[in-house]
């Protein structure tokens, strides 16, 4: 197991952090007001937000509990001297309620590494968020996750927005598409601890993930 891994991981929850966080919220009276011909479109459109909005948070929870999860065990590990440790690495290597602290948790424990995929996943959540942040920068108080009519509203063509219509989209699909590579993959807390056994738990987690993937893609059409 290897320390290194840990810098990697707070890495990734920030930047999936920033990626999926509206850096401004437009107010109220700023918001886009629907003509006639839109209002019939307006309810669901107040659907699909609320669905974007808990899609984020979904996604950003379950990325930033398994950073931290496996930040935990890799610590643990490391200080197995210490009953809080061992307590730890008996309860987050998913151990049954009557198996005793004991050996087997920290074999499962030494197995989380940093391997070539969790290196790819790290690398497309971090350039991912990077494009996310570039397009903060660009846009400044014009970038929301609503649509907005600001003061003194502004087309901005410079930055990404020079090269790609809306290189936002890309970095944030970049982001899901990355994260549960990176908590799944070999090496990974859930994978080596047991946390994925079984045919439930492992259908259950993909069909989380593959929702919250494709409804960045149907949404962003």
């Amino acid at each position: 197991m290897s320390l290194f891994k840990i810098p990697l991981l707070l890495t990734s929850a920030i930047s999936s952090w920033r990626a999926l966080t509206p850096p401004y919220t437009p107010k109220k009276d700023e918001k886009m007001k629907p003509s006639i011909n839109e209002r019939v479109g307006k309810k669901r459109a107040v659907h699909v937000l609320f669905f974007l909005k808990v899609r984020n948070f979904l996604s950003l929870v379950v990325h930033m509990l398994t950073c931290l999860g496996e930040t935990i065990m890799i610590v643990s590990c490391h200080t197995q001297e210490n009953s809080l440790s061992r307590y730890l690495l008996h309860i987050l290597s998913h151990a049954t309620p009557h198996e005793p602290y004991g050996a087997s948790s920290s074999s499962a424990a030494a197995n989380i590494r940093i391997t070539p995929i969790f290196l790819a996943a790290f690398f497309f959540i971090t350039v991912g968020a990077q494009i996310r942040l570039a397009c903060y920068r660009m846009l400044g108080r014009f970038f929301t996750f609503e649509l907005a009519l600001r003061t003194n509203h502004q087309l901005i063509t410079d930055g990404p927005y020079r090269y790609v219509r809306h290189p936002a989209y890309s970095g944030v699909i970049m982001v899901m598409l990355a994260e549960p590579l990176a908590q799944c993959c070999e090496g990974s807390w859930l994978r080596e601890c047991g946390w994925l056994q079984g045919v439930l738990p492992v259908k259950i987690y993909v069909a989380v993930m593959v929702g919250l993937v494709v409804s960045v893609l149907v949404c962003t059409k």
